[in-house]
């Protein structure tokens, strides 16, 4: 969530502009929020972008830093790639060296996908021959999928031989 503090406190004044990662009660108009969980919201980002900042983009830095341990060169494959914690994904590792390959859905969602930082996008249907095209058959290093559901196994048949790696997070049965 983002907004406004609303009173004095915490080393925060009464008008800043915030972001915050509220335990409950995210959709309320308005929220306490334990300092810790609250950073300034920098004069260039908009609220409703910053509202994405805790959850999307903490979700994917810890997705590809520490459960995937993404490296620079190596070739990721986003699914969802429009999506909060896609296009998140889609910006930080291309911001961390890597080449991205989006997968969407519609012409529109590929074009949020490459303003997101997606090298090359792709459409959900047959998305497993385009990656072997992009990739010259060798595969991807890395699948990220926020969308489950019946593109799993293509995603491990996407992956490269010998080390892959793929996350499945943000949704359940």
């Amino acid at each position: 969530m983002s907004g406004t503090v609303r009173t004095d406190g915490a080393g925060f004044r009464a008008g800043d502009r915030v972001a915050a990662l509220p335990v409950t009660r995210g959709f309320a108009q308005t929220a306490a929020v334990d300092a810790s969980m609250v950073v300034p919201l920098p004069d260039n980002v908009g609220t409703r972008r910053g509202a994405a900042l805790p959850l999307n983009y903490l979700t994917a830095h810890f997705a590809l830093m520490h459960a995937v341990a993404l490296r620079p060169g190596e070739v990721l494959l986003v699914h969802g790639a429009a999506g909060g914690v896609g296009s998140a994904a889609c910006q930080l590792a291309a911001a961390y060296g890597a080449r991205v390959i989006a997968v969407v859905s519609t012409d529109e969602k590929a074009e949020l996908a490459r303003s997101s930082g997606a090298h090359e996008v792709v459409g959900v249907g047959g998305f497993l021959d385009e990656v072997r095209t992009l990739t010259d058959g060798r595969g991807v290093d890395v699948v990220v999928d926020p969308v489950g559901g019946d593109r799993f196994p293509d995603s491990l048949r996407a992956l490269r031989h010998g080390g892959g790696r793929i996350l499945v997070l943000g949704f359940c049965c």
